[in-house]
């Protein structure tokens, strides 16, 4: 795991952090969507999350330039109060819906956008009976295998903003960046959510 405090310039955070970006649709994207996006490896960056992405590999954290790789799958939250988000891993959803097999991102990177440090709202990072937790600082950059099972603690006060994203060898199923999100209508007959409603795959053995 890597962590970066004071990642971005304090220009670049100004922006990132702005009350207009994180309360319009700025870019096409609405924070707090449940939209996917994707990034391929050397397209130019449309917004500030993918130039984000592009400053993050190559070079600004690691340099992942020479290495081979489809893309980056990414997306924001905004979080106000909001019960914690139930230990999961990061994979390709929509392929575990189809057909119930698994495929996972190389890493995957969280970064704070807030301006302020919220209450609660921690990163916890799950190795069996252990866990190691990461506190939400803003302009921090936190690098870690997304395939390990991680949770998200209650945000009891203040914003929790962040840009998550994930490296992908091979481009997930197209189906995960469909507008509005994956839909999961049509899965609800094939006995995969638990039942709370969530889908329920979870590979003990990737990590």
């Amino acid at each position: 795991m890597i962590v970066i405090d004071g990642f971005l310039s304090d220009k670049d955070f100004d922006e990132i952090s702005s009350d207009e970006l994180w309360e319009s649709t700025k870019d096409g994207i609405k924070a707090g969507s449940p939209r996917m996006n994707w990034f391929a490896k050397g397209d130019e960056p449309n917004n500030i999350w993918e130039r984000v992405c592009k400053q993050i590999f190559e070079g600004g954290a690691i340099d992942y330039r020479n290495e081979e790789y489809a893309g980056y799958e990414y997306w924001v939250n905004d979080y106000k109060e909001q019960p914690f988000l139930d230990v999961h891993q990061d994979k390709d959803e929509a392929l575990w819906l189809e057909k119930q097999e698994y495929a996972f991102p190389v890493f995957g990177c969280a970064f704070y956008c807030h301006k302020e440090f919220p209450i609660g709202g921690s990163l916890i990072i799950h190795a069996g009976d252990e866990y190691e937790k990461i506190l939400p600082v803003p302009n921090r950059l936190v690098i870690f295998q997304s395939n390990a099972s991680h949770h998200v603690e209650d945000v009891t006060g203040g914003i929790r903003r962040g840009l998550t994203i994930n490296i992908w060898k091979d481009k997930p199923l197209e189906q995960n960046f469909e507008d509005g999100g994956l839909s999961m209508d049509k899965y609800k007959d094939k006995g995969l959510f638990d039942e709370n409603g969530k889908p329920q795959g979870f590979d003990k053995n990737a990590v």
